[in-house]
């Protein structure tokens, strides 16, 4: 997979998927933004903040990783098994955290909706892109 298959997958998903604003990819442990989409629904209100403060966001993010290091030591002690993705109710969006390691190294993957509304379908529709986004990253970053 090359650059260009790989942005048009992200914008795909941004386009046709009903309460996804916006979808950052980036090295936790730098803070540094990867990969984003670069289109977005103009139908939705927020698509368009979220893509122009794409560095912003990722470094708001710098600190994520200790987040999944912390839940990995309680998944680890209480017996409730590896992180897999953390949900995060906002007054004014939702943000979904996929913590992924791509070819031995942390990559997070960052679902945005602009709007606090739909949950549940945030969370549906992140869950059903993201084996999708994980085995294109894999593809792409071995190249």
């Amino acid at each position: 997979m090359d650059s260009q298959s790989f942005q048009d997958l992200l914008n795909d998903i941004v386009l046709r998927s009903s309460g996804i604003d916006g979808i950052l990819i980036l090295d936790p442990i730098e803070a540094l933004p990867l990969y984003h989409n670069t289109e977005y629904n103009e139908a939705r209100q927020h698509g368009e903040e979220i893509v122009e403060n794409h560095d912003a966001i990722a470094d708001s993010l710098s600190g994520v990783h200790k987040i999944a290091d912390t839940l990995k030591e309680f998944g680890d002690n209480s017996k409730r098994g590896e992180l897999q993705y953390g949900i995060f109710q906002l007054s004014n969006g939702i943000l979904v955290l996929y913590f992924l390691e791509i070819h031995q190294k942390p990559v997070v993957v960052a679902f945005i909706s602009g709007t606090p509304d739909g949950l549940g379908l945030m969370l549906n529709h992140s869950k059903a892109k993201i084996g999708e986004i994980e085995q294109a990253l894999n593809q792409f970053l071995a190249a």
